[in-house]
């Protein structure tokens, strides 16, 4: 249509094969080991091979082309690209599909088994694919019968599918169309079963092009085909929401139907592909770029500067767009809705903080900023060296971020004096959080300072002895070394109203108007919202075996041990629907409106291996095939990547056998020196 996972390679025992993993830890909180596990909100997991990253559902921004992860595969490994209303989908060469983006309808889980794949279409809430065979399978939507193709198909040889119709062409030059035909989409005219040579599905029209040049459309089309002479020599098509694109043999392309903006290019010239979204024209030129027109309301006509050349096949979705390089990878721009831009974010991403702007933390201690407009400017001294970030809640406008060093460092918005960073948050800081107009740093030594607008001073509570922070909109949550929390700010909506009693807490998150505390049971309590009928407070009745929380404006989000995600409150942008069958989940934050998790599988060795967490530590288990690959393991530490591991650093574990052909890697992490520590285990 028009408009609207990756697979793991195992890899062989080799010399100086490694896992890498890191851990943080607060040496200050008398939980001890137990307590370091569980807050795996500041547990991430990094794989030297066939490790899983960032991702998201719910409604985000683009992810920013610098930190995205648009490979879908290896080198030359995609052949074919569609994009669909809120989905995608990615033809690879060994003919397996892809897809990712909304899921309401199963549109992108692609069904097991289905042979070797020769094309793929995209619609509505539906997928197609045509298989080696010439035979044709959908999934996804079937509520109109377009995933139902008539009995009576004979070697199809293209597929295209609409908002809620399909179409196929056979080998003898037949249209056959099935699913919706409430404007008679699906009625395929006499002269368009003989004849043709290609088609196109637009969202609620079907256009061929038949061996003598002529053009067919029927359906709902807002205008009608132009005569021969206009046409001219038609060799392609391309059908968008209510307009249709024709590609001439000249490089010239013709547009007809609804205009949804900017006119086309008047000197548009060597074209050689055609799409169209649901209001978007794209083109791709004979020099490799890629050149888009129409509607631009989610930035789908704005071409990224990757996509300016090296180009080999384009197409428009719901409200993004998609291009296919030359070495196979796929670049997304436009509308994130549903996260169908991309499937994930680059490699080398740590963390993630999101409201209505997001930051993003790299290995190496850059960070990436962005928002609805794109990605935007990090001051020059918060580029380098960071360790952790933090981004204004609810309507604020300012970033946040602190330094290696310990320093604070602050920009955006300063209406109430958010980004002018105290004196005594210049150094000796090991956490920051913002509001929508303040922010809270925490001190080596446990104490809490605030600035800005923060609805109220730090109470004394918190002026020591305190383990972690968190702040909402307008409120500030402190985790203390004993257990318990303190809470102030604005309790509107029963925020700030700690419950009586509660204790044994081993983290805390601050939402728009509600507030968490995980115990360390693995229990989660909630309180707050009382104004709102999101349900953000409304912890699912049983749930238990959890060991991280976060929390959004109005909805909340827990990690259970299992590695599976929980969520409540408000789905308003979807930002609570976790996808279906979502396991081995390593870390989870919660934006505006929008959840990110991150999926940490770990590295196949030999074709067996894991990683689990224990109470009593970080624990790598590895399993082996061949009984020679048994021996010589070890642990190396490092307080950072980018001096590298050394043996002298502490802790340093001999992995040991545990049970025939099961080695295991046990940390003891009582004597981590720092709050981040980053671990390899190596075989030389």
């Amino acid at each position: 249509m028009p408009f609207f996972k990756h697979s793991k390679q195992k890899s062989n025992i080799q010399k100086s094969t490694k896992l890498h993993f890191f851990i943080m830890n607060n040496k200050q909180n008398q939980l001890g080991k137990a307590l370091c596990v569980a807050l795996l909100s500041l547990l991430s997991l990094i794989s030297a091979s066939g490790a899983e990253n960032w991702r998201y559902f719910g409604d985000a921004e683009s992810i920013p082309l610098s930190i995205a992860k648009p490979q879908l595969g290896t080198t030359a490994d995609v052949v074919s690209i569609s994009a669909g209303e809120l989905h995608s989908i990615a033809l690879k060469a060994d003919g397996s599909i892809i897809a990712w983006g909304d899921n309401t309808e199963g549109q992108s889980t692609v069904p097991a088994g289905i042979g070797t794949a020769i094309a793929v279409s995209a619609g509505g809430h539906h997928s197609m694919a045509l298989l080696q065979d010439g035979s044709v399978i959908c999934w996804g939507d079937d509520s109109s019968g377009q995933c139902s193709p008539s009995g009576n198909l004979a070697t199809v040889i293209s597929i295209g599918a609409g908002q809620d119709h399909s179409v196929a062409l056979q080998a003898d030059g037949k249209v056959v169309a099935w699913g919706d035909d409430s404007d008679q989409q699906s009625s395929v005219p006499l002269e368009a079963k003989s004849g043709v040579i290609a088609i196109a599905a637009g969202k609620l029209h079907t256009v061929a092009l038949k061996n003598d040049g002529s053009v067919l459309s029927w359906g709902f089309v807002s205008a009608l085909v132009p005569d021969a002479e206009t046409l001219g020599e038609v060799v392609s098509i391309a059908a968008g929401g209510f307009f249709t694109l024709a590609l001439r043999a000249d490089g010239t392309v013709i547009d007809w139907g609804s205009n949804f903006g900017s006119s086309k290019p008047s000197d548009l010239s060597g074209v050689v592909a055609i799409s169209g979204g649901n209001g978007q024209r794209l083109a791709l030129k004979n020099d490799g770029s890629v050149v888009g027109w129409g509607s631009n309301n989610s930035g789908q006509s704005s071409i990224p500067n990757e996509a300016l050349s090296g180009i080999t096949a384009i197409s428009g979705g719901g409200e993004h767009g998609l291009a296919l390089t030359a070495n196979g990878s796929v670049i997304a721009w436009g509308s994130s809705l549903s996260s169908q831009t991309y499937p994930q974010f680059a490699d080398d991403i740590r963390s993630i903080v999101s409201s209505f702007r997001a930051l993003a933390l790299r290995e190496d201690g850059t960070v990436v900023a962005w928002s609805g407009n794109g990605e935007s400017a990090v001051p020059v001294d918060a580029q380098t060296n960071v360790k952790a970030v933090a981004v204004s809640a609810g309507s604020g406008s300012h970033s946040v971020v602190l330094k290696e060093s310990g320093e604070v460092l602050a920009w955006g918005s300063n209406g109430a004096g958010q980004t002018t960073v105290p004196a005594e948050a210049k150094s000796g800081i090991k956490a920051i959080t913002a509001g929508s107009n303040h922010v809270a740093a925490l001190t080596e030594e446990g104490k809490v300072i605030t600035w800005g607008y923060a609805f109220g001073s730090v109470p004394a509570e918190a002026l020591a002895g305190v383990s972690a922070i968190s702040a909402g909109e307008r409120h500030t949550l402190a985790l203390k070394e004993d257990g318990t929390v303190i809470a102030w700010g604005s309790d509107s909506a029963g925020q700030t109203s700690v419950p009586v009693g509660l204790s044994d807490v081993i983290a805390v998150a601050a939402g728009g108007g509600h507030s968490v505390a995980l115990k360390s049971d693995g229990t989660v309590v909630a309180w707050g919202a009382t104004n709102s009928t999101a349900g953000a407070s409304s912890v699912p009745a049983g749930l238990s075996d959890v060991k991280a929380i976060t929390a959004g404006r109005s909805h909340t989000v827990a990690l259970k041990e299992d590695g599976t995600v929980v969520a409540w409150g408000s789905n308003s942008s979807g930002q609570t629907q976790v996808p279906a069958g979502l396991t081995g989940v390593t870390a989870i934050t919660a934006g505006e409106y929008v959840t990110y998790y991150r999926q940490g599988a770990p590295a196949e060795i030999s074709g067996h291996s894991s990683i689990s967490i224990s109470k009593s530590g970080l624990i790598a288990t590895l399993t082996y095939r061949d009984e020679s690959e048994l021996t010589g393991w070890s642990i190396k530490g490092s307080t950072n990547l980018i001096d590298g591991f050394s043996e002298n650093l502490t802790p340093v574990s001999t992995v040991t056998e545990i049970s025939a052909g099961i080695y295991e890697a046990t940390i003891n992490l009582s004597g981590l020196p720092t709050e981040r520590y980053f671990f390899r285990v190596e075989r030389e």
